[in-house]
């Protein structure tokens, strides 16, 4: 949870030192680098997570899955509070 709340500030804080060493142009590189290599690593040790595919999805189901976590104080009380989070970013 403090990864979303502290990404937003430590972002622009990140952009502001890597433009101290080179161009802005640079950090479309230093992505690229980045992402290939979080790429490499999850295809390597990342485990296959395809679940059960032998049933098929209905809707009657997935409306009974969501209005059973719409009853859940915990998950309303989360989703409430990660909201909250992201309302100085929206405004």
């Amino acid at each position: 949870m403090a990864n979303v709340a502290l990404a937003p500030l430590a972002g622009p804080l990140a952009g502001a030192a890597w433009l101290t060493v080179g161009e802005w142009r640079s950090m479309f590189w230093l992505f690229a680098v980045c992402s290939l290599l979080a790429f490499v690593v999850l295809w390597r040790i990342m485990p296959e997570t395809a679940g059960d595919r032998s049933h098929s999805i209905a809707l009657p189901n997935l409306v009974r899955g969501y209005r059973r976590l719409a009853r859940d104080k915990q998950v309303m009380y989360g989703s409430f509070a990660i909201g909250l989070v992201f309302i100085p970013i929206l405004t």
